[in-house]
């Protein structure tokens, strides 16, 4: 049976940690897999309940953090290498920046047959200034050359790895899009509509906007605000704007609201307010479907599960363009994407979803089917095993 190391940057909630939960799950019995990954930072949620929701076992990696430390990052490759003389897997498939570079940093240094990376995000735009973001590009290309694949979850992302950044060749790179558990989305109704506005104590006859989100800088929460500011004081009705998330930009965001003249609530709904910031909520089926539009408005995204999880829930979707966005919207779904940093064009879309309400959401629900076809945890899960069939074909090594 062949044997993967799995390797995470950090167990918090988000994309990674579904893709790497689902791949072990799902992957069973046909390959044994041991998945580690470094905890949660101060502002992030923990993700460690999804692995224990789907039985899946995982080890913590104690040293390893989200910044460049050169001692604890040594600290962490000497941990990685021990884990991989222990185990001795066939794969080393790691996920994310910091696993990434150290990952296949102990898997070629200790003569792993396979290594492949996946790139769930980058941060080549939006994160950092020229300098560094040079920086991180050589690395990465260096990481690129010791790898056996490279795994973009959208083909825009493959786009921007080997057009726009050239971090590989693009025989080097195979996209595997990502994939979930969406029934618990697929199946959500009215019903569900009416308890969770009644449960989150949020009016039942608002236009509410949703977005969920860390509030740090990449996720450009004041874009959503100024958008929504626009759009509310134009929409004849109640507009609420709900945002799930926490981060070291909630101040900052509250601050932003009060000057233009929004009133905020955070965690407990107030009557009055037009935000409400609800901090982490682990299981967002239980708000989700109390939402009329989904907004993202990212400067950069690899492949946004919030959208993926509106679009299963028939919920229309605005966001910006950026990264994979357009490759997840299902072709027919009802979404309007705008340019990142346009508060005039995305106001222009929350209004047009409100004055279309009833018509957006009926088109949405006929996509709800395809979502979950095209994003499932099988498929993921095919896919995957194909290229794992095909990287280890090519080296042969012994079982």
């Amino acid at each position: 049976m062949p044997r993967i190391l799995r390797i995470t940057n950090r167990f918090n909630l988000g994309g990674p940690t579904y893709n790497v939960a689902l791949l072990t799950k799902y992957l069973a019995p046909e390959y044994e897999t041991l998945l580690v990954g470094a905890r949660h930072e101060p502002g992030e949620e923990s993700s460690e309940f999804i692995l224990k929701d789907l039985g899946v076992a995982y080890q913590i990696l104690p040293s390893m953090g989200r910044e460049i430390h050169p001692f604890r990052d040594i600290q962490t490759l000497g941990q990685v290498m021990r884990l991989i003389r222990r185990f001795r897997p066939h794969i080393v498939h790691t996920h994310a920046s910091k696993a990434g570079a150290v990952g296949r940093l102990a898997a070629r240094l200790c003569g792993v047959p396979v290594v492949l990376h996946t790139f769930h995000g980058h941060v080549f735009h939006g994160y950092f200034g020229p300098l560094k973001t040079s920086l991180f590009k050589n690395l990465e290309r260096f990481l690129a050359r010791i790898s056996d694949a490279v795994v973009a979850i959208s083909p825009a992302q493959k786009d921007e790895l080997v057009k726009v950044h050239k971090i590989c060749p693009a025989s080097k790179v195979h996209v595997v899009p990502l994939g979930f558990q969406l029934k618990r989305f697929l199946n959500l109704g009215d019903e569900n509509r009416h308890l969770a506005r009644q449960k989150f104590r949020l009016p039942g006859d608002a236009f509410i906007i949703g977005s969920i989100g860390r509030l740090a800088p990449i996720k450009n929460h004041a874009l959503l605000l100024r958008s929504f500011a626009q759009a509310r004081a134009e929409i004849s009705g109640r507009a609420l704007l709900v945002v799930v998330g926490d981060g070291p930009l909630l101040m900052e965001n509250c601050e932003l609201a009060e000057n233009l003249g929004l009133r905020w609530a955070y965690q407990n709904m107030q009557p009055e307010a037009d935000i409400f910031f609800t901090g982490w909520i682990k299981y967002v089926e239980e708000i989700l479907p109390a939402f009329d539009v989904m907004a993202l408005s990212s400067l950069n995204e690899g492949t946004p599960v919030s959208l993926i999880e509106a679009q299963a829930a028939g919920i229309p979707v605005v966001s910006t363009e950026v990264g994979g966005v357009r490759d997840v919207i299902v072709p027919g779904f009802p979404a309007c994407l705008v340019s990142s940093g346009d508060p005039e064009a995305m106001s222009r879309a929350f209004k047009e979803m409100y004055l279309h309400a009833q018509d957006f959401k009926y088109q949405a629900s006929l996509k709800r089917t395809e979502t979950g076809q095209r994003f499932s945890a099988e498929r993921l899960a095919s896919d995957m095993r194909s290229l794992y069939e095909q990287l280890l074909d090519r080296k042969n090594p012994v079982p």
